[in-house]
């Protein structure tokens, strides 16, 4: 067992537990240096919670790269065997996200409101990101989505097609 958990170290993590006789010595070592006690935890937990309340969209910045900052953040969180909602972080994202998605923003508020739907993290981000695309004037679809264009006739996806080869 002992060798096992050697062979999965950094060396510089090896270095500091190598001296060590029985594993249990090693994995608290380990246990101690990663996640520290009850103090260093809520600290932690407090400097990730800031760091999560100042995480802005930033102009240009996709959503799918924004919402992988929060998640990063918010894994942390957990991690550090803190608590934070979906709740509370559904509504941080619909919080910062530019005025260009005020309109939709709203609609996606009314969703949450109705009985019975469950909203989450994943669908907001497939949602927002839909939206995004809609707007963008630089996406061009993959050619699946041209050709199925193309056999439903939509808006000269012909001509499109074109334009973005």
């Amino acid at each position: 067992m002992m060798m096992k958990l050697w062979k999965s170290l950094r060396y510089v993590e090896f270095d500091d537990v190598k001296h060590y006789t029985t594993t249990k010595k090693m994995w608290d070592n380990l246990v101690q240096m990663h996640g520290g006690d009850k103090n260093v935890l809520r600290a932690k937990i407090y400097v990730l919670g800031g760091k999560f309340d100042d995480i802005r969209i930033k102009d240009g910045e996709i959503i799918a790269q924004y919402c992988g900052w929060i998640k990063e953040v918010v894994n942390a969180i957990k991690g550090a065997r803190g608590i934070i909602s979906d709740e509370i972080v559904i509504s941080k994202v619909l919080r910062t996200l530019l005025p260009i998605y005020a309109i939709r923003v709203s609609i996606i508020q009314k969703m949450r409101c109705t009985p019975g739907n469950n909203f989450t993290l994943g669908s907001q981000i497939g949602r927002l990101t839909t939206i995004e695309l809609s707007n963008s004037n630089n996406y061009c679809p993959t050619s699946v989505e041209f050709e199925i264009k193309a056999q439903l006739n939509l808006d000269g996806s012909n001509k499109k097609r074109r334009e973005c080869m």
